[in-house]
């Protein structure tokens, strides 16, 4: 980080935690995750919204020099939930048809 340091970082699993103090205004930070939507980024327990860098990774800028408790952590989309249900739904749905399906025409 050119324009600040970072205080502590650690990565848990999906989460990934950081202390900051910047030293600029309008800092682009970057963070290692390639950028996907359903990333959620909070400063200091407020939720912000994050881009896409030049590099393909997710980004944000903050405003003012300061220092920061950033979150970043991941969150299924509403899309992706939809989508979960409706596997889930054909599943069974294929379950079933095949259970009466053998129950109907038993093989000899």
């Amino acid at each position: 980080m050119v324009n600040g340091e970072i205080k502590s970082q650690s990565k848990n699993g999906q989460n990934f935690y950081c202390e900051i103090k910047v030293t600029e205004n309008q800092t682009i930070l970057e963070f290692p995750y390639i950028y996907y939507p359903g990333y959620v980024i909070t400063i200091n327990n407020k939720k912000v919204e994050g881009f896409e860098s030049q590099n393909g990774f997710l980004s944000l800028i903050v405003d003012c020099s300061d220092s920061y408790k950033i979150h970043v952590f991941y969150q299924p989309t509403i899309a992706m939930r939809i989508s979960y249900i409706l596997s889930f739904i054909s599943f069974i749905f294929y379950i079933f048809y095949n259970l009466t399906h053998i129950k109907k025409h038993p093989e000899n």
